[in-house]
């Protein structure tokens, strides 16, 4: 063809291949398209299986089961992602081939391509117990599935006490661990008849989520139940069958306790001795108390298999005056440890009680002087009056007047005598009588009281005894007088004498001053 012609021809060729190639390129962008839909018409197909509940043994390795299905198969890992959570949160996470896990007890035990996504948790716990999620994506549908695991935990029984006194009122004890969750069902057997009277305490959480529980029952032993077989059986729900634990009674004895001491003295270090003997088994603990407080430096000595003795160095100091030490014993056989009590008593109670002596004696000398002071104002209120001299001659002249009613046959030189010792006695019972209101006269006679102006009346008045100097200067009576030398006192008004005291005092005076004038 000429050149123009085939030029033409190449011209139109090249426009044509230039228009193929264009909708070539449409339709290559097209595809993804086209994929994408297909898979999303074909992902219904994307079945997850899982168990709704499962239940394990604490202690075992667990695997939880997740399974899933693809129209599509072999699955491919480009459009797979697998993700397990635990109470809402992440746990795991596959995704192209590659595991990343937050817990290395946690592992992917499946395989992808066989559509198998496993949870594998090894030594699980009572804490990994709760709501597990398997999710899988496979682009782009997702699918979930929730599987509760319970976690259980077997019981076990450890006997605790089984040592009993004879025909004594004794306690066996178990101790029941480990088990979850908390519901469990105790009984206590002998010879497989079921006992009385047991008792359980309220279950304690353990730190590993676990519960433990005690149990006893109360027993009163005889010989007959030496070859008995008690038993201890308990019931739980990670249990197939009963759990039982037998034994036998071990018969035990009750130790005896004292403290040996001397006595105490200040400052000064003696050895406390709590000597315990006769008890059985040989298990045995001693402690030692000042108050509430534990003493730790005891030391112990072991006699033989039932006899012991702890050793306390103290020193008793003023601030432990009075406390209390104690010795306290705990055995199998005793119900509650046994308390022997050793009061810190001192010898020297000065020591012992000087702040207090210090305090005492300030004040009895306190009372002591106000009790002085009180003696003393009472004593000058009491104070004897002195008669002054005016007053004595005011008496003498009163008294030596002639009375009216005086006996004639009394002369006038007895009467004189007379007259001045009864007003020598007078003076001496107006000194002694005590200055208070009714008694002391502040001037004159006639403000006396009535008593002694009647007792000296009476003495002038009536017929008295005189007495006379002998030559020896002793005192002679009067033969011829009525009155009483021994008494004082007028023998025929002997009631007067007891009315008025102050009678026979003046008499006495008489009897001792008149021969002097």
């Amino acid at each position: 063809l000429p050149y123009g012609k085939r030029r033409g021809q190449k011209k139109k060729k090249t426009e044509s291949e230039s228009l193929c190639f264009q909708g070539l390129q449409e339709e290559t962008m097209f595809v993804p398209f086209l994929l994408l839909l297909f898979l999303q018409q074909k992902g219904h197909a994307l079945q997850l299986t899982a168990p709704s509940s499962l239940q394990a043994i604490m202690g075992e390795d667990v695997t939880i089961p997740c399974s899933f299905t693809v129209n599509n198969p072999p699955i491919n890992w480009k459009f797979l992602a697998i993700t397990w959570y635990f109470q809402g949160k992440k746990i795991l996470h596959v995704q192209n081939a590659k595991v990343i896990a937050t817990d290395p007890r946690v592992s992917y035990t499946g395989r992808a391509e066989d559509g198998i996504a496993d949870l594998s948790i090894s030594n699980i716990t009572i804490m990994d117990g709760g709501i597990y999620k398997c999710s899988i994506l496979y682009t782009p549908k997702r699918e979930e599935k929730e599987i509760r695991l319970d976690i259980q935990a077997t019981p076990q029984i450890n006997i605790t006490d089984r040592v009993v006194v004879p025909n004594k009122e004794s306690f066996l004890h178990s101790l029941i661990s480990g088990f979850y969750p908390v519901d469990i069902d105790i009984k206590w057997l002998r010879d497989g008849d079921i006992l009385d009277n047991v008792d359980m305490e309220k279950p304690q959480r353990d730190l590993d989520g676990t519960y433990s529980v005690r149990s006893s029952v109360t027993i009163t032993p005889t010989k007959d139940d030496r070859e008995r077989i008690f038993s201890c059986r308990v019931q739980h729900e990670s249990l197939t069958a009963p759990l039982q634990e037998d034994f036998q009674l071990v018969y035990g004895d009750i130790p005896s306790v004292h403290i040996t001491s001397q006595a105490f003295k200040l400052n000064v270090v003696q050895e406390l001795v709590c000597s315990v003997s006769g008890f059985y088994p040989e298990s045995i603990t001693v402690y030692w108390f000042l108050n509430d407080t534990l003493l730790e430096n005891a030391k112990t000595r072991r006699i033989n298999s039932s006899a012991m003795e702890s050793v306390y160095p103290f020193t008793p100091t003023e601030q432990n005056w009075g406390m209390e030490l104690r010795c306290v014993v705990d055995h199998v056989t005793l119900t509650i440890p046994h308390v022997e009590r050793l009061l810190v008593q001192v010898t020297d109670l000065k020591a012992q009680y000087k702040h207090t002596i210090v305090i005492f004696s300030v004040m009895l000398v306190g009372i002591s002087g106000a009790l002085t002071i009180v003696r003393f104002l009472i004593k000058q209120r009491k104070k004897p009056g002195r008669v002054e001299p005016q007053h004595a001659e005011v008496m003498k002249e009163w008294i030596t007047k002639p009375s009216s009613s005086s006996s004639s046959s009394v002369t006038q030189v007895k009467r004189s005598l007379a007259a001045n010792a009864a007003a020598k006695a007078a003076y001496s019972i107006a000194s002694m009588a005590p200055v208070t209101p009714s008694l002391a006269p502040p001037s004159c006679p006639e403000e006396f009281p009535e008593l002694f102006d009647q007792s000296v009346r009476y003495m002038l008045q009536g017929e008295v005894q005189h007495f006379e100097s002998s030559d020896d200067g002793t005192q002679v009576e009067d033969k011829d007088s009525n009155i009483s030398p021994e008494r004082g006192v007028p023998k025929k008004d002997k009631k007067l004498a007891v009315m008025f005291p102050q009678l026979q005092h003046t008499a006495r005076f008489i009897q001792w001053r008149g021969g002097r004038g």
